[in-house]
């Protein structure tokens, strides 16, 4: 296991990590506050990590940090398709993050590390799964009205053309 030793002194080791897959999946997101889609996203992706961190004091504990998808529900950050946070912000109980940052003194570097592997692994599991896109039950009825409105338009057309040959077929007289 290979030592990382941060900026602020603290040091840690990566124990275990593990992606979980299987509530992964590829769906629409949003630009900064638009209400239409500006790409593809992951939701439902998490990696968690067992670590051991050593104080540069010489205190030493072990952490499961989890990292889930980012939420994208208010379409306020969803710049790229695999961005990951912390999961304790969603309520998981088992993401020891906050008590990480308490025991470190908030030391920044070692989240930083740790999201840029689980996006790492994340923006894999994108690329390979990228043409499995999920439409949501919005989106899907969002494309269905079109549909209507498409069929409404060609009927509405097809009866003018039937009105307007109608019209022109009757003679009056002079």
């Amino acid at each position: 296991m290979r030592t990382i030793t941060t900026k602020a002194g603290n040091s840690f080791q990566i124990l275990s990590e593990r992606a979980f897959e299987d509530e992964a999946k590829i769906v629409s997101k949003y630009g900064q506050g638009c209400n239409y889609e500006t790409g593809k996203c992951v939701d439902g992706y998490q990696v968690d990590f067992d670590i051991n961190v050593t104080l540069k004091s010489g205190n030493s504990k072990n952490f499961h940090i989890v990292f889930q998808s980012l939420d994208r529900s208010d379409n306020m950050r969803a710049y790229s398709s695999s961005e990951m946070s912390t999961a304790a912000k969603y309520g998981c109980d088992a993401d020891e993050s906050v008590k990480l940052y308490n025991f470190t003194g908030y030391d920044e570097e070692i989240f930083e590390i740790l999201q840029g592997k689980a996006e790492k692994l994340c923006k894999e599991w994108f690329d390979d799964n990228k043409n499995n896109y999920v439409e949501s039950t919005e989106q899907r009825e969002i494309r269905r009205r079109k549909e209507i409105d498409k069929l409404d338009e060609e009927d509405y057309n097809r009866r003018m053309k039937e009105f307007r040959d109608d019209i022109d077929s009757v003679h009056f007289g002079d």
